[in-house]
């Protein structure tokens, strides 16, 4: 493969990643009504937790694609063994692969019209493919969110305290330096800086100290 090939497939998979970690955060940042300034994120981050939103897709699409290389080749060395093994097979593999192909030569119009439909076609089939796992994404989030928001009335949520000040607030969401949490009492949203807190969960009373 060419090393401008791998940079292109390099840049494409860190930007699909990038995109889709957005545009889960961006669904579940619109239904807590939290400040994506005040929780921003570092690069590594966003592509991390893109990495871990795509991970089934990861692992099944190369599976999927060397099952069908495997099934094409497997074919293929099957029509060669078939050909290699006598003139009368050989004239029926020549015959199959006109009846297929349609063996008719074609002008050089045609060939560059047909290269342009299958171009667009591919290019359309990238776009909608990666719009579509855009939308995905955020309703995603925003699932995930409204889980969040549901916790909260049925009392089973997350809570994290605040060293520094002994507030407790329910767990929302952190950021690279700063978390998000929701006073109970008054129902409003609080920030506060990751470090100097601990986290518990409402049915599970061991603090796990975060530094």
């Amino acid at each position: 493969m060419k090393t401008l090939d791998s940079a292109t497939i390099l840049a494409g998979a860190t930007a699909f990643l990038y995109s889709s970690s957005t545009a889960y955060i961006h669904g579940y940042f619109n239904i807590l009504s939290l400040d994506s300034d005040v929780l921003d994120r570092n690069f590594h981050q966003i592509l991390y937790h893109g990495m871990t939103l795509n991970i089934f897709p990861l692992f099944f699409l190369p599976f999927i694609l060397a099952v069908v290389v495997t099934l094409h080749s497997g074919f293929s060395l099957s029509v060669i063994d078939f050909y290699n093994t006598g003139y009368k097979n050989k004239k029926k593999v020549v015959k199959l692969h006109r009846l297929l192909s349609l063996r008719k030569e074609k002008s050089s119009a045609q060939i560059m019209y047909s290269k342009r439909i299958k171009k667009s076609w591919v290019i359309f089939g990238f776009i909608f493919t990666f719009m579509f796992s855009m939308a995905i994404f955020d309703r995603n989030g925003r699932i995930n969110a409204k889980s969040v928001l549901s916790s909260i009335e049925d009392g089973t949520y997350n809570s994290v305290e605040v060293k520094s000040s002994g507030d407790k607030f329910v767990f929302l969401y952190c950021g690279a330096r700063n978390c998000a949490g929701v006073d109970t009492e008054t129902g409003l949203i609080r920030y506060f800086q990751q470090t100097g807190h601990a986290f518990m969960s409402y049915k599970n009373t061991k603090q796990k100290t975060k530094k």
